[in-house]
């Protein structure tokens, strides 16, 4: 009984923190970062276009075979999204990256991480333009990135400890440009809340009924 005994401790304990571990959550959307299709209208495709360096937009441009210097919407739509006979090799590369990059990730993107991303394509477009395409990912995916929609081992203990808040404390807060937002990030932060809760509290018994075990006396 007693070498039963001595592995349950470790063998709660492990579990426990497996079962903290995954409650990490990937990036989620937001309401200024989204999944494909990028640029299928034509106010998505200029804020997209809106993004871009101007030398980005003249390569994308020769790409594309767009010589107009005002963009009808219809231009626009082919420039970011494409055609039915030419896809836009913007749209791919954000494509890409948010699959590769961004739903995988658990913690915020580094410019670190764009630049092996942009290694990793073999394309010849994105090798032409990946200054300009590292500035625009990271203007379109990082500078918009919401620390509440991350999750993780490390953003558990931020959140019952109040270490997020002290550090977003030292930032100029972002302003919020529609009440939905705000709700939303709220929504967020309280699922959060009470998943951090709830695991913490699960390990608190956990550790608790295997002290409990461990101290029994063995039966003859």
């Amino acid at each position: 009984m007693k070498s039963v005994k001595s592995w349950i401790l470790p063998l709660i304990l492990v579990g426990t923190l497996m079962f903290i571990w995954s409650t990490r959550e990937n990036l989620q959307d937001t309401t200024a970062i989204q999944g494909p299709p990028y640029g299928n209208t034509p106010v998505l495709a200029q804020n997209i276009i809106n993004m871009m360096t101007p030398e980005l937009l003249k390569s994308l441009k020769i790409k594309m075979g767009i010589t107009s210097s005002n963009l009808s919407d219809a231009e626009k739509v082919r420039l970011v999204h494409g055609d039915s006979t030419n896809n836009s090799p913007l749209s791919q590369v954000m494509s890409n990256f948010y699959w590769q990059v961004y739903k995988t990730s658990t913690v915020t993107i580094s410019v670190a991480q764009v630049n092996t991303f942009l290694n990793n394509q073999d394309d010849y477009w994105v090798d032409e333009n990946k200054a300009d395409l590292r500035d625009f990912l990271t203007r379109y995916f990082l500078q918009e990135q919401e620390g509440g929609q991350q999750s993780g081992y490390g953003d558990i203990m931020n959140s019952v400890w109040g270490v997020t808040a002290a550090a977003a404390a030292s930032k100029e807060p972002k302003k919020e440009t529609k009440k939905e937002a705000k709700s939303e990030k709220m929504d967020t932060w309280a699922t959060q809340r009470l998943i951090t809760i709830a695991a913490i509290a699960l390990a608190g018994f956990s550790i608790f009924a295997a002290i409990i075990v461990f101290f029994l006396p063995s039966r003859v």
